[in-house]
């Protein structure tokens, strides 16, 4: 796995197309801008490629958004496959939930939120998200035919 610190916290890429954010305090403007230049400058840019985004919110921390750091992320544009969000307290849930539905809605493809307890449940959620997508390819290709 690559890895780039980000002020506290760590982002990761797992390949294929696994994009993690181990959240371990706040996020300030520039941590949410320093996310968003990694997928942008080394992930998408080198990579060609749209991320799963998993959100780890870690118990034992303040994994609040900044109100710098919210509006940031509701102004951005992205186009990931989904974000989800891993553990935290249902308060901390909530608030990355408003944050992802805010970027989410400027999206140009559709972008599900999930929230999950565990690794296995988005490991799941992404398993079976493949599968869709796989499903659709033949069919869609055949249809511009």
């Amino acid at each position: 796995m690559e890895t780039w610190p980000c002020g506290p916290h760590l982002l990761e890429l797992e390949p294929p197309d696994i994009f993690h954010c181990h959240v371990r305090g706040p996020v300030e403007e520039e941590h949410a801008k320093e996310t968003m230049r990694v997928y942008n400058e080394e992930i998408r840019a080198k990579r060609g490629i749209r991320i799963f985004f998993i959100s780890h919110l870690e118990e034992s921390g303040d994994s609040s958004f900044t109100s710098a750091a919210r509006r940031y992320i509701e102004k951005t544009k992205v186009d990931w496959k989904a974000v989800i969000v891993v553990g935290g307290s249902p308060l901390m849930q909530l608030a990355s939930t408003i944050v992802a539905l805010a970027a989410a809605m400027l999206s140009d493809n559709p972008m599900p939120t999930v929230m999950v307890k565990s690794m296995d449940e988005a490991r799941k959620y992404i398993a079976e998200a493949r599968a869709k997508e796989a499903a659709k390819a033949p069919s869609s290709a055949n249809a511009s035919r």
